[in-house]
């Protein structure tokens, strides 16, 4: 099952590279920046796997931050409300 999650964490991070030049070079599009957000999260989903949950966290709390900006930016998409709601329980989850 580890190496599984190896796997799966390298392919995620790739990913997570790729939105985040994608985001850098177009920041104003909020597709690219909700893209960069569930990398994020992907990533600490696995990280959380492994028990790494310091880790984790840093990436989840970088995504609430790309997903409150997205709110406040586009208040009146419940998509945005709902990917906001979601990281927040995910943080939420790691606490003690």
């Amino acid at each position: 099952a580890q190496n599984k999650l190896d796997k799966a964490l390298e392919l995620y991070t790739e990913s997570l590279e790729i939105a985040r030049k994608l985001t850098a070079d177009f920041p104003e599009n909020p597709r690219y920046r909700r893209d960069l957000s569930v990398s994020l999260n992907n990533v600490a989903d696995i990280l959380k796997a492994q028990n790494e949950w310091d880790e984790a966290l840093k990436y989840y709390t970088e995504s609430l931050e790309i997903r409150r900006k997205l709110v406040a930016d586009f208040p009146k998409n419940p998509q945005y409300r709902q990917d906001l709601q979601y990281v927040q329980r995910k943080i939420d989850a790691l606490q003690p």
